[in-house]
């Protein structure tokens, strides 16, 4: 039932494109349909949709195999840089000979586990959404389906992702604070992998800072950058990787959520059910082509 009512308050985007537009439906009357049921209507498509979006990272590979910009949680940007200048200079192999570690094969044990705590994490948050959702007042609800985000700062076109908007800004903070403890704590347990993430942060960072302070390393560095350039290897990495975490998760959420709402969007009428049936079924029988939204 959940997927069935997905896809349902886009209809009011596409038919409902000023609130003038409703009065002409009448629906401040009892006739027919109130604003009250549009309302409820909305609300319950927004639930549904960010129940899916946390339900989609809160499984095995939800983060790890999501879209590798917007979702996967990647190395931290200081280890990143690190592992692309080893690499593409070749010197990896003379760091992994000192420290006695694939070091390529660690960087990927630091972001699996990573997105295994994010994928922890996420099964925590609906009720922060559903809390959201519930408090939305009745302008709130119309800012939203005349693409307005509430509370944000008012744009001249009509914003498609008006209600993931309202969620980034109403729903952070408390997400942050959700967010936190539990990635902290997913960060030192070992979630089916054989090691945590703070493990293989931990092997990772001590090996790169010792073979930093070899003298074959150093000698080798300093071979590539005499012929080559500089390499501005920093001399440790320290990254604080439980704060790096949750604000990628955070990031990975809102980008879900982002994409149920474009569903919404692209298929508006392909499920209905109940109090949907009415506010769309009305909606449709009364809608009128003809008509220029702010004409009245």
């Amino acid at each position: 039932m959940k997927k069935l009512l997905l896809p349902v308050f886009m209809t009011l985007f596409m038919l409902v494109s000023s609130c003038d537009f409703l009065g002409n439906l009448g629906l401040d009357t009892t006739d027919g349909i109130s604003k009250d049921e549009v309302v409820k209507g909305l609300k319950t498509a927004l639930e549904i949709g960010t129940d899916t979006a946390t339900s989609r990272l809160a499984v095995e590979n939800g983060y790890y195999q999501g879209h590798p910009q917007f979702i996967r949680i990647p190395l931290p940007e200081e280890a990143e840089a690190v592992r692309v200048k080893l690499t593409s200079s070749g010197l990896i192999e003379d760091f992994a000979s000192v420290v006695n570690l694939d070091l390529d094969e660690q960087f990927e044990k630091v972001i699996l586990a990573v997105n295994r705590a994010a994928e922890h994490a996420a099964d925590n948050v609906f009720p922060i959404f559903k809390n959201a959702i519930d408090s939305l007042s009745l302008e709130d609800a119309w800012d939203i389906l005349n693409g307005i985000v509430p509370g944000g700062e008012k744009s001249t076109g009509f914003d498609s992702t008006a209600a993931t908007e309202y969620f980034r800004l109403q729903t952070y903070n408390n997400l942050l604070g959700v967010y936190l403890p539990i990635i902290n704590e997913a960060l030192s347990k070992d979630l089916g992998l054989g090691f945590s993430a703070n493990e293989a942060w931990y092997t990772l960072t001590s090996k790169y800072n010792t073979a930093m302070k070899n003298t074959l390393v150093k000698g080798a560095v300093f071979a590539y950058e005499l012929l080559y350039g500089a390499l501005n290897l920093p001399a440790t990495i320290d990254t604080d990787l439980s704060g790096f975490s949750c604000r990628r998760a955070l990031n990975g959420l809102f980008y879900r959520v982002g994409v149920e709402e474009g569903k919404i969007r692209e298929d508006p009428y392909k499920w209905a059910d109940d109090i949907i049936q009415k506010v769309f079924g009305y909606i449709q029988d009364n809608y009128d082509p003809n008509y220029v939204a702010g004409s009245m």
